[in-house]
């Protein structure tokens, strides 16, 4: 498992440096901030996206706090396959 932040980088940084390039093919690796690697992420990424909110959970207004959003997304037919089947899952089990 690899983390990359690079929030002070550019996309030019992050090319030179080789920091998507030097990874064991069976690595799996965390970006944050990847709007920042640009172009250089190539097709076989799985986007993770979290969200964190506050939602109403009746008619009297109580909160339900640290409610989360999780988005998976991938041009990748392996890492959509994936997705799809934790969405089937998720459906039966809800």
């Amino acid at each position: 498992m690899c983390i990359r932040d690079s929030y002070r980088l550019t996309q030019e940084d992050i090319i030179e440096s080789g920091l998507l390039y030097d990874i064991e093919d069976s690595a799996v690796i965390a970006i944050e901030w990847p709007e920042r690697a640009g172009e250089a992420l190539q097709g076989w990424t799985l986007k993770v996206t979290i969200e964190f909110y506050d939602e109403p959970v009746n008619s009297t207004r109580v909160i339900a706090e640290n409610k989360r959003k999780i988005t998976l997304e991938s041009s990748d037919v392996r890492w959509v396959e994936v997705i799809e089947a934790i969405w089937r899952h998720t459906q039966q089990h809800a």
